[in-house]
């Protein structure tokens, strides 16, 4: 096993804490689910120091640090290397910060904030970035939901809102939703036909209806079409 060297001792206002470091710790013979559920409901964990200390368990650990942890696939297996403070009259150990592993290459970028979760199912990615500047939210292998109990949800933009997917759906449609251009490219069509159709009058064969009729009908089509929404 990997050896953890003390690192001594911490003074804060006279107050002396013992620190040192580990790697998170999923005991063998234990389900590592429950153990894992069990942790992150109680905020605590078990970690490893070396040898000569063995596995201390509930280590406490803020609800910060427990979400950045990537637990061991397996029981008896190590995780995360940490950064542990030693209360020296409660006796009690703490994690301060989880640390990358020796060798890990990290994302990070001057101007970046990335938060991320990985598991055998997918990946949720968040992307601050003040150099764009831009927020990007990346889902592998799933859904992302937007709920508002009792309220609403709102998207403002100075410039567009782009929706790019191969079905779009509204509530819980059911319906295809008419091309504003297409449609009106129909009726446009349909209204010539009317002015060109004729019906036996008294008075021999007359139009339907009056050139000015038609007229008005077609410039009412513009109307029809958003000057915000399109569709493809």
């Amino acid at each position: 096993m990997k050896r953890i060297d003390h690192l001594g001792t911490t003074s804060i206002s006279g107050y002396q804490l013992s620190s040192s470091i580990g790697r998170i710790y999923i005991p063998k013979g234990v389900d590592r689910n429950s153990f894992v559920e069990t942790c992150l409901r109680k905020g605590v964990c078990s970690v490893v120091r070396d040898n000569a200390y063995g596995v201390i368990n509930n280590v406490k650990i803020g609800i910060e640090e427990i979400q950045l942890l990537e637990w061991p696939k397996e029981s008896g297996k190590l995780g995360n290397t940490v950064l542990l403070l030693l209360d020296p009259f409660k006796k009690v150990y703490n994690v301060a910060a989880v640390l990358n592993n020796d060798g890990e290459i990290l994302k990070a970028k001057e101007g970046v904030r990335i938060i991320s979760k990985v598991s055998s199912k997918g990946s949720v990615t968040l992307t601050l970035d003040s150099n764009r500047p831009s927020i990007q939210l990346l889902v592998e292998n799933g859904d992302i939901e937007l709920i508002s109990r009792g309220g609403k949800v709102k998207v403002t933009s100075d410039k567009e809102v782009l929706v790019n997917a191969p079905i779009i759906a509204h509530n819980k449609a059911d319906q295809a939703m008419l091309r504003g251009d297409k449609t009106t490219e129909l009726l446009e069509e349909l209204i010539d036909l009317i002015a060109k159709a004729k019906v036996s009058t008294s008075i021999g064969l007359q139009p339907l209806t009056t050139a000015l009729q038609i007229s008005k009908l077609k410039s009412k089509l513009e109307e029809l079409k958003s000057t915000k929404s399109y569709l493809e």
